[in-house]
Order: structure tokens, then sequence, then C-alpha cells
């Protein structure tokens, strides 16, 4: 059956501010719109007799046609301006976001950061080889004193990191050094990264070879200024603990790869991560020498919230005794 075009109404979105691109939107929805109705013409030769080659052809073009015709009024349908408005403006940070989606505001940071991509992983190898190496073997007992990362296997890989959807807000806090104007992204990101860490002994050798993470990171920068570089610090943390995989390579891997021993190690990572990274914890920098790292760093919160459980039932006996569960 032909595929019908999307089609929008021109009525505003209730509740939300209307775009500075919302001309091109409706362009580009009327391009998609046009090469659906192309799609569907050419699909109409498969009810032509096959009397010739030009025929024949088209009739063995359909399923692949058919299939233009679906994609390109999926992206119609994603590109209609509800739902793109809804993106930049009105995102929930409870909404799911499909995989393959990537918003407005999200592809153009991805482009960058794909160019600085190899940048960051040589700066994050000499960190690693500099400075976590030697903060290692010091905390090493004295077996172990050979260990230590190889430099050529210690990387972020060439799959960048991936934001997906990005909304961007203003706001104020009340510090003790008054109110705080600063400036908030809020992003959903995706990194199936093939990075590696190797740390080699006595000719053997193990690490990870590759990271699958998902979460929602918020950066901030924190108090405006009048002058470069305009804002005091930055700020960045997750608000829930990002869902985590590791996988394993080296002499070693194989044991590390077991289901039980891998989601005890990832356990035990996103319980660092969490201490340092997830809110109310915050990893803070400052941007101008005489801001103070702590307003940065431990923001006053909005407000406390008290809640009392006073009853339940039908748990699952968790708690373990001597005796079982």
């Amino acid at each position: 059956a032909p595929v019908k075009p999307t089609t929008m109404g021109a009525a505003p979105v209730c509740g939300r501010k209307t775009s500075g691109t919302e001309p091109g939107l409706r362009q580009e929805i009327l391009e998609l719109q046009k090469k659906i109705e192309v799609l569907n013409a050419q699909l109409a030769a498969r009810d032509l007799p096959v009397a010739d080659s030009t025929a024949s052809t088209a009739v063995s073009m359909a399923p692949s046609l058919q299939r233009a015709a679906w994609k390109a009024s999926e992206q119609a349908s994603k590109l209609s301006l509800p739902s793109v408005l809804t993106d930049v403006g009105g995102w929930s940070p409870t909404e799911e976001t499909p995989r393959s989606f990537t918003g407005p505001i999200a592809g153009p940071l991805n482009d960058i950061l794909e160019h600085l991509w190899p940048r960051i992983s040589a700066w994050a190898t000499e960190v690693i080889i500099n400075e976590v190496g030697p903060a290692l073997r010091a905390a090493l007992p004295s077996q172990l004193q050979g260990l230590d990362f190889d430099r050529d296997r210690c990387h972020l890989g060439e799959k960048p990191l991936q934001f997906r959807r990005v909304k961007i807000s203003d706001g104020k806090k009340q510090t003790a050094e008054g109110i705080s104007e600063n400036i908030l992204f809020r992003c959903r990101l995706e990194w199936d990264a093939d990075l590696s860490v190797y740390l080699k002994i006595a000719g053997a050798g193990f690490g990870i070879k590759g990271l699958t993470m998902r979460g929602q990171l918020l950066l901030e920068l924190v108090r405006m200024i009048s002058r470069p570089p305009m804002f005091e610090g930055v700020r960045m943390f997750f608000l829930d603990a990002p869902s985590l995989d590791l996988s394993f390579s080296g002499t070693a891997g194989e044991l590390l790869n077991l289901g039980v021993v891998r989601r005890r190690i990832v356990e035990v990572v996103q319980a660092q991560l969490s201490a340092r990274m997830v809110s109310p914890h915050h990893l803070g920098f400052k941007l101008v020498p005489w801001a103070d790292i702590f307003s940065i760093t431990c923001p006053p919160p909005e407000g406390i919230l008290t809640i009392t459980v006073s009853r339940a039932d039908n748990l699952l006996p968790m708690d373990v005794n001597w005796f079982g569960k």
C-alpha cells in the first residue's frame, strides 16, 4: 500500500517556546513529503504488466523502493515540528531516548567531539602513564612492584562518546557569595568504547578492552562573569549511576569475563564513580584562580526530602543470616 506522507497542523505546541529553526524544519518536512510521493509513484510500477525491461526492472526494485518509502516516512515523522521542539525545549529527564535517535543540538556536538577525540585519547594516555601509574605503584605491595601500564595499549579507542539528547537551560543559585548565574547542559549520552587499559607484569598482562556506558550527564558552567572565560568554573555529575559493562583481555581475561566476576568488578567501578560523580557528588574545576572550588563542587541543595516508611508488605526475603534467608 502507498505510504501516507506525514502531515502537520499549524497550531503551536502548547506550553513550549517556538524555535528560530521552525521555517527550516517545515521546509525539510515538505521535501520529505515530496520524496514519499515520488517513491509511491515508483511503487505503482508494480501493477504494470511486465512487457519490457523497464517494467521488469521496476518490479524487481519494488521491495527496495518500499523500504526507501518507509524510511522517508519515518524520517518525516521524526522531524515533525512538535517532536523537535519537545527535544529542544521540553525534554523530560525521565523520558527514554531511542538508541538510534540524535537530537538537533547533540548532532553538532558529536561532530566536534569526533574531531577532538584523538587528542582527548592522547591526553588520557598521558594521565594514565604519568599520574595513575605512579599512584598505583606506590599503593602496591612489594611483591607486585613490577606491575605497570603498557603505554602502547592504554588509550580511549577510536569510537568517541556520543550525545543523544542535549537540553540547555539557565538558572540562579543562592550561594554564600551571593546569587550565582549558571548555564546547565543536560546530556543523555552513550559510549560503546573500544578503549584499552592494559597492565603488564613479568611477561604476563591483563586489562580492559571494551566498555559500554549509558546515562544522563549534567554539565554546569558556574557563576557567570563579565570577562573571559565568562564563568568561574565548571562542574559535572550524573543524576543516577550510569549503566556500565566491561570486557577484559589478557592472561586473566577469561576469568575476569565470567559473569559473576565481571558483575562484581562492574559494581566496584560503579561504586567508585558514584562516590565521585553521581549526585550529590560533583566533579569540578576552576576556570579562574580566585574561584572557590568548594562552591563549585559542593553547591547548596534546593531542599531536603525526608521519607519515612511506615509499613511494607510482601517483601522478598533478602536478609541473609546463619540459617538462610
